[in-house]
């Protein structure tokens, strides 16, 4: 298409062999360029196939960081991305929920300025009234969603090549309820009290 950049390797001439055209990549898939004698700033870069051009033997290829420019590559010069092992990677610890220990995917904010993971604080606060970073009392069980934590996680993620997450709406607040205790079973049951009632002349109806 109008406006895609050629980044072909200038060594491999027009008469590469169309056998093996495709290789093991697939429209929609992600793979690194390699090898690119006219673009080697290009190396390295990991991005999606977005459609393949048959007839010229080449890879529309678009970087997954900006900038986005689709770029015209052959098979040889794309390599499979690396596997990233997130457990491997050093997670900034602003990323990070103190309650779960996990990189956070739907931070929330509380009324003290510390953010967690949404659903660990709601669990949290239907039993607590306290701060489980600070151990203080809460003015509120007020969660607002911390977007501006959330765009930098994608962007972490992004950049280290692990995969986005979906896609999240949130409400601009959300109180959380206590949990109500649940009635006990058995003998330590709340007693219950049988009331009589005078029926006319025959004696007495419980109920």
């Amino acid at each position: 298409p109008s406006g895609a950049a050629d980044a072909g390797d200038s060594a491999c001439s027009a008469a590469c062999p169309a056998a093996a055209a495709t290789g093991p990549y697939t429209v929609g898939g992600r793979a690194r360029l390699r090898g690119l004698a006219k673009r080697p700033e290009l190396n390295g870069v990991v991005g999606r196939l977005a459609a393949f051009d048959a007839a010229a033997g080449r890879w529309e290829f678009v970087p997954e960081n900006a900038p986005r420019d689709v770029i015209r590559v052959r098979t040889q010069n794309l390599d499979a991305p690396t596997q990233v092992d997130p457990a491997a990677l050093e997670v900034p610890e602003e990323f990070r929920c103190c309650i779960t220990r996990e990189m956070m995917e739907h931070p929330v904010i509380t009324s003290d300025g510390h953010t967690y993971e949404r659903a660990a604080i709601a669990r949290w606060l239907e039993e607590h009234g306290t701060s489980p970073k600070t151990g203080r009392e809460l003015p509120d069980k007020v969660l607002r969603p911390n977007h501006a934590i959330r765009a930098q996680i994608l962007a972490w993620r992004e950049n280290h090549g692990l995969p986005s997450l979906p896609p999240w709406e949130p409400e601009p607040q959300e109180i959380v309820e206590a949990r109500r205790p649940t009635q006990p079973i058995g003998p330590l049951a709340a007693p219950t009290t049988t009331v009589f009632v005078q029926q006319g002349h025959g004696g007495m109806q419980s109920g």
